[in-house]
């Protein structure tokens, strides 16, 4: 936990930056275009599907959300890009942890809540599995669950996810 209190705390104000400079314009697919507020952007976009606010038709407006850091910004614009495709935790712990707890996550809970849970439910246990830290970026699902796709973010077959899926942990549930 003290590992991700340090990335919370050294994120925190380029996130807000980032945030309160956009809006998010969410399509039927579910996919997010970040609304710059200002013309030029001051803020660096990364991977980040972007257009100007004056771009936005008309008929669209109602559709602007306000930008909020969920888990999916967070690896995007800074677990990804840190960790160079590789694992964020091997690069925090070069010779692993042992783990105390896995930690499952939805990728649209916005980051502050999911650090905030974490104090509440783990306070005193600091070695936690959370796959969008630990796993190599390259190899992280993306993609609905529900739709039987395991692609990782370079369009693969995702191994992670083709493990999880084969875990004696899946297959309890499965059964039960």
């Amino acid at each position: 936990l003290d590992q991700l209190h340090e990335l919370r705390d050294a994120i925190q104000p380029d996130m807000e930056e980032y945030c309160n400079a956009h809006d998010a314009l969410v399509g039927v697919d579910g996919s997010v275009v970040h609304i710059c507020r200002s013309t030029p952007c001051p803020c660096g976009h990364g991977g980040f599907a972007r257009k100007p606010r004056k771009e936005v038709p008309y008929r669209d407006e109602h559709k602007l959300k306000f930008l909020e850091a969920d888990m999916h910004f967070v690896f995007q614009r800074y677990l990804r890009p840190a960790s160079e495709g590789g694992s964020f935790a091997l690069l925090k712990n070069p010779g692993g942890r042992r783990i105390e707890y896995y930690v499952s996550h939805m990728w649209t809970e916005p980051f502050s809540s999911f650090v905030d849970t974490l104090d509440v439910t783990f306070k005193g246990h600091e070695h936690l599995w959370i796959s969008a830290f630990a796993l190599p970026a390259d190899q992280v699902f993306h993609g609905d669950p529900s739709s039987g796709q395991r692609r990782n973010a370079v369009g693969r077959e995702s191994p992670a996810a083709s493990a999880l899926r084969d875990s004696n942990f899946a297959r309890a549930l499965r059964e039960s």
